[in-house]
């Protein structure tokens, strides 16, 4: 199903207004059914950040634990008021992780670009916009590479201890190394006209439809059903 990457933004974002606005017991189930569809969705044939960005999500959820419901007055206390605002936080970066995935796996880079073209987004706008985006998968990719490196030269990395260890050792040439690959590419770009005046165009024409039409006026009256209803 071809859609206009306008559309599917739409509907990520009425998504995000859902999960936000409605009470926490029914942000869990939307959490659930977001995640449901975004990993039943065929993922581009390109790299899938699926996995990391669950990581991520756990990682995160673990230290909100930390922060909001663990504390130390000599000896280590638990605060259940804290669980709250722990869960609120939880959901709202899960329903973040959900969107960027499913409008990951959904929109072509290609589509995605033509579309900031028809808005007359400047182009070193853009190019900033997609070089932030992909900066997160291709981080962990980088960090692995190192990490695989010093395994290599015979690095210990087995056990927690000697893991952290490791990942603190890698800080400095990560990124050291993103840096000088973002200056880079960034230097392709200028020496293939980035700058360059004139009007650009893109190759990959894109258009609204009456199943674009059709979607979003579908989804903007179930958001105000589901506000109406569940608040």
């Amino acid at each position: 199903m071809r859609l206009h990457p306008a559309t599917r933004f739409l509907i990520a974002l009425l998504y995000l207004i859902l999960v936000i606005i409605l009470p926490l017991k029914y942000q869990g189930g939307f959490i659930i059914f977001g995640a449901l569809i975004a990993f039943s969705t065929k993922p581009l044939p390109s790299q899938d950040p699926g996995r990391a960005f669950l990581r991520l999500w756990l990682t995160a959820g673990f230290f909100l634990f930390l922060i909001h419901c663990i504390s130390w007055n000599g000896s280590l206390l638990f605060k259940s008021n804290g669980l709250e605002l722990t869960s609120k936080s939880f959901f709202r970066i899960g329903s973040l992780m959900v969107t960027f995935l499913w409008l990951i796996r959904t929109v072509k880079t290609e589509e995605l670009y033509a579309m900031l073209i028809a808005l007359h987004v400047p182009v070193p706008a853009i190019y900033v916009f997609f070089q932030t985006v992909f900066l997160i998968p291709r981080f962990g990719e980088r960090a692995r590479e190192i990490l695989l490196a010093q395994e290599a030269r015979g690095f210990e990395l087995k056990g927690i201890h000697n893991r952290l260890k490791a990942y603190i050792l890698i800080l400095a040439p990560l990124f050291s190394t993103m840096f000088y690959e973002l200056e880079q590419n960034a230097a392709a770009m200028s020496s293939k006209g980035l700058h360059a005046p004139g009007v650009k165009t893109s190759l990959t024409h894109i258009s609204i439809t009456r199943l674009d039409i059709t979607l979003i006026a579908l989804s903007v009256t179930v958001t105000i059903t589901l506000l109406s209803t569940l608040r």
